[in-house]
């Protein structure tokens, strides 16, 4: 491991360096080592900027929803796009390749540099407080208050940076897979050469545990509000709740949903569902480009800005947008623009051409937008009235019939990228919303996942509650009531609510222990060349079962190669 262990500690002071002044309202630093809380601020920056504003293509926060999509059983693969990784995934054949050289090799370095970029900080942190010792001389009340928020900002990233990790490269938790051991699990700065060369491979268990101590401590720190894009007490509840969703600990998350619920909602107006679903996806973090840069039901976010590298551009390859094919040409960039809400693009829309994950159509059926599952049947496989009756729909997913041939077609209606497609398809359309598109803020945790999850913990011992919470989001939706909620109704409304998001099908998926189904089609049946297939056709791909012990990705080859340890699992 001693490559990206070495480049975690140089990534951590370079990244302070990165043009991020105006974002972060900060002065650039001019002393080393940290003096006060002021100049700590930039290593409190450092893992927001290693995630968000630097990775582009590699970038974790879209590679990784892009991996469970296809993992999952909410996509199949365009096969006129499917590449690099994505080849491994979709046939669900993750845990049997190598990933030195591909771009998750990148991310694992994005990863373990941000993990590096909190380390420092909390390493000299707490090295002074377990000492007895102030962590700066001629501390003020409000530096104190300053230095508690730091801690919470840093405990957060650092926890945050190993859920995405656990979320690809180690199998979910249970207790066939608790005490194997896949990944580095480094809690401090070690420079030692044995801990670069050898850190220690942390087990299933202790991973999670880690996470779970992590968040409480930024929870407990952390304010109720911060700035835009950075952690608040919400957001590290939030990751509680999943994480202790996919252990099994039923009752701890209940109690994270209660605590956002009662104290993020009913008791303190912080987050609401009032507007309209599209509101979480059209915004820009720059005022220039947006008039009210916040949404109501987004408990924390990536703001993704002009000043940094690079936008999270895999986003593109589950949409039905290419980032860099869209900018305004509505004559407005206010996101309460009509031409927004109501899901206009503009006049240069293009289809982006890494487009690969598109709506199952069984999974279409499933939810009740399509009266059938097959795509070929271009006169019933169409948005139902349910669809166009439901918000969440028309404004935050697409359809487009097959190509017919006629180049001039609307590239609204018809599919012109690729054009031996020739079946109706449905896309998501949640990213590069934004009037600025290439650099749209993109929701990580919105209150209307806290909602569901507390209906599917609930339902057992109060379905009446459950109902309500299914209810509040089907409101915000413009659907009516239920009268009554099944399992199955509360998984529907998650889908339509959470689809093409955060991972969440995988999560839900798992966190039931339900089987990841072995009905989605391989690639195998499909001609590049003709006009005449059909994407449900083909070699099943097996289904993942509990405890799904082969959903993983290893570790690059590389590291290995480095560190001299054995690739093997223990």
């Amino acid at each position: 491991m001693k490559k990206y262990i070495v480049m975690t500690l140089m990534l951590g002071l370079s990244l302070t360096s990165c043009n991020m002044d105006k974002f972060f309202e900060l002065d650039r630093l001019e002393v080393t080592p940290w003096q006060n809380v002021n100049d700590l601020e930039y290593m409190v920056v450092s893992p927001y900027t290693a995630h968000f504003q630097i990775p582009g293509w590699q970038s974790p926060l879209a590679l990784i929803s892009y991996y469970g999509e296809l993992a999952a059983d909410i996509a199949l693969a365009n096969p006129w796009s499917i590449e690099q990784e994505a080849l491994y995934w979709y046939p669900r054949q993750m845990s049997t390749f190598d990933v030195t050289g591909e771009q998750l090799e990148s991310s694992f370095k994005i990863l373990y540099g941000a993990v590096g970029t909190c380390n420092v900080p909390l390493t000299f942190i707490e090295e002074r407080e377990d000492a007895g010792l102030p962590v700066f001389d001629y501390m003020t009340e409000d530096d104190k208050k300053v230095l508690e928020r730091q801690k919470g900002e840093l405990y957060f990233m650092r926890a945050y940076s190993y859920w995405m990790i656990s979320r690809i490269f180690m199998p979910p938790y249970n207790e066939v897979n608790n005490s194997k051991r896949f990944i580095p699990l480094i809690t401090k700065l070690d420079p030692t050469q044995e801990a670069l060369r050898n850190p220690y491979m942390g087990t299933v268990a202790e991973v999670y545990d880690f996470m779970i101590s992590d968040l409480k401590k930024a929870k407990n720190f952390l304010p109720d509000t911060n700035k835009r894009g950075r952690a608040n007490k919400y957001a590290a509840s939030a990751f509680l709740m999943r994480i202790y969703w996919l252990m099994g600990n039923t009752t701890e998350a209940l109690n994270e949903c209660n605590f956002i619920i009662k104290n993020g909602v009913e008791d303190n107006p912080y987050f609401d569902l009032t507007e309209e679903p599209i509101r979480a996806f059209n915004r820009n973090a720059e005022p220039l480009y947006t008039t009210n840069p916040l949404a109501k039901e987004v408990l924390w976010e990536a703001a993704i800005t002009a000043e940094g590298a690079n936008q999270p551009i895999a986003l593109a390859r589950m949409s039905k947008a290419g980032g860099y094919n869209f900018n305004s040409a509505a004559g407005s960039y206010s996101p309460d623009d009509l031409n927004w809400t109501g899901g206009l693009r503009g006049q240069n829309f293009q289809h982006g051409s890494w487009a690969c994950a598109y709506w199952n159509p069984r999974i279409i059926k499933y939810i009740g937008w399509s009266t059938t599952d097959n795509p070929l049947d271009l006169q019933n496989y169409v948005p139902s009235d349910e669809a166009l009756k439901d918000k969440r729909f028309v404004q935050l997913h697409a359809f487009l019939k097959g190509n017919n041939g006629d180049s001039g077609a609307s590239k609204e209606e018809y599919e012109q990228t690729f054009p031996h497609m020739k079946w109706n398809t449905f896309w998501s359309d949640k990213n590069f919303r934004a009037p600025y598109a290439r650099y749209t803020n993109v929701p990580i945790v919105r209150l209307s996942e806290i909602y569901l999850t507390r209906a599917s913990l609930l339902l057992a011992s109060n379905a009446e509650q459950a109902r309500k919470d299914v209810n509040v989001i089907r409101k915000r939706a413009g659907l009516p009531d239920l009268l009554s909620v099944t399992e199955e109704d509360i998984e529907k409304e998650r889908i339509k609510e959470l689809g093409f998001e955060a991972n969440d099908r995988l999560t839900y998926l798992v966190a039931m222990k339900k089987s990841i189904d072995g009905t989605k089609m391989s690639l195998d049946a499909i001609d590049l060349s003709s006009d005449t297939n059909n994407p449900m056709t083909g070699t099943p791909i097996r289904a993942l079962n509990p405890p799904y012990s082969e959903m993983y990705v290893p570790l690059p080859s590389i590291e290995y190669l480095y560190s001299g340890s054995s690739p093997t699992i223990q």
